[in-house]
């Protein structure tokens, strides 16, 4: 696992969620999630011959962009976005990662909707590493790749515990960098 994805997942399991049983079917959701034509070239990020830290944030930033970009805009009230480079450390090696948390109309179902996104993800090629679903909080995360030296992490969330005030959350860390 890279640095990138301890981060994460170390900074979920500190938001709270705990973990829970694998997922079940669900209904799709009503009008949350419009599919744009060709979902694998705009959700699979692309590791080049050409690494660098540049690569790494345009990759990272297009490809949560293009998954945020599914959703309906009239149903997103914000979409509150964090973007940085992580430095390397005496651990971990310098990754960029963005944050997506997506504040939903109430009529959204969270679950549903981060359901179609972890659907669309596979589409795609990501490969689920984990599933958590319980008390109203639903956490998947994802790799691009199966080596983990070019893979990115993502984990995609959905948070319904408090009623009325549905969020999606999209957490992407790419590869680490030279």
């Amino acid at each position: 696992m890279t640095s990138a994805a301890l981060a994460i997942v170390a900074g979920t399991a500190l938001a709270g969620c705990v973990g829970g049983s694998t997922p079940g079917t669900s209904p799709t959701p009503s009008a949350s999630a419009s599919q744009a034509p060709d979902v694998t070239s705009q959700l699979l990020p692309l590791y080049g011959d050409s690494w660098s830290a540049d690569v790494a944030k345009e990759e990272t930033a297009r490809v949560s962009a293009a998954l945020v970009s599914f959703v309906d805009p009239a149903l997103v009230l914000n979409d509150d976005v964090h973007s940085e480079v992580h430095a390397a450390t005496a651990t971990t090696g310098t990754y960029y990662n963005v944050i997506h948390t997506l504040t939903l109309d109430a009529s959204v179902d969270p679950t549903a909707l981060a359901r179609m996104m972890v659907g669309d993800l596979r589409e795609a090629g990501w490969i689920v590493r984990d599933t958590t679903n319980a008390e109203g909080i639903f956490l998947v995360p994802m790799s691009s790749d199966a080596d983990a030296a070019k893979s990115w992490f993502i984990v995609v969330g959905a948070d319904a515990t408090i009623a009325g005030q549905p969020v999606v959350s999209l957490q992407i860390a790419s590869p680490d960098t030279p």
